[in-house]
């Protein structure tokens, strides 16, 4: 009886830890993609020793697309400093390739193979874009919106200031922060979140929009725009608009 109960109480930890979200410090999990259609294939072989961003994104995600000028220019700005860029979505080559002769992606862009990656990288994650940021060591140093603190974890990695120790700590509290302005916007029926989730829901409507976790809409322009203050400028304390 003993023995049973033990065995059942490992399994319901060995579930909970591989549902547990990534945190700094962790084995950054392998890509698993089947087609590299932008740049040459990137493992966590090939960038060893050296920084990895890996950003999860999508054609359909209007945030997305505000995202790549600034991953285009980290690139640029890291290719010679031993930065790999890679970006990783789920939809089919067709797509992605017809979007690309539309908007320049100067970095790796992979095919996620059956949503592997997303599943290991994207643990508890509630939307895109979202990019993590590997050290040399193959351990997550970050992770978060693109627009957020990512130029500066990079910066920190490739001068040999980054701090992990202090990164957790502000990873702790960001995450705290998150959650009571949550809860906050679910208290407020009529405000919609900031966040979509990473897959768009099709509805009846006819006007294209990201899905939002508060009234799923179909895929295009997401409908939460970047917070600002009474005079109109962006608030630079509030979180980047994510599909």
């Amino acid at each position: 009886m003993a023995r049973t109960a033990s065995a059942t109480l490992g399994l319901v930890l060995l579930a909970a830890a591989s549902a547990a979200a990534l945190d700094i410090g962790d084995p950054a999990p392998p890509l698993s993609v089947k087609k590299w259609v932008g740049g040459s294939p990137v493992t966590l072989e090939s960038a060893k020793g050296k920084v990895l961003v890996v950003e999860f994104w999508a054609t359909w995600c209007q945030p997305c697309r505000q995202t790549i000028p600034h991953m285009n220019r980290l690139h640029k700005r890291y290719a010679d400093k031993g930065v790999i860029f890679a970006g990783i979505t789920e939809e089919d080559e067709a797509t992605v390739k017809k979007f690309m002769d539309t908007m320049a992606m100067d970095y790796h862009v992979g095919l996620d193979d059956g949503s592997k990656t997303n599943g290991a990288y994207m643990k508890q994650v509630p939307g895109i874009p979202h990019a993590f940021v590997v050290d040399r060591d193959g351990r997550v140093a970050w992770h978060g919106h693109p627009l957020a603190r990512m130029a500066k974890v990079i910066e920190e990695l490739v001068s040999g200031k980054f701090d992990a120790a202090r990164a957790k700590k502000l990873a702790a509290l960001q995450e705290k922060l998150a959650a009571a302005a949550q809860r906050g916007s679910t208290r407020r029926s009529t405000r919609s979140s900031a966040r979509c989730p990473t897959t768009p829901t099709p509805t009846a409507s006819s006007s294209p929009s990201c899905a939002t976790r508060a009234r799923p809409r179909r895929p295009g322009r997401c409908s939460t725009p970047w917070p600002r203050t009474a005079r109109g400028t962006p608030t630079r304390s509030s979180r980047p608009p994510s599909c």
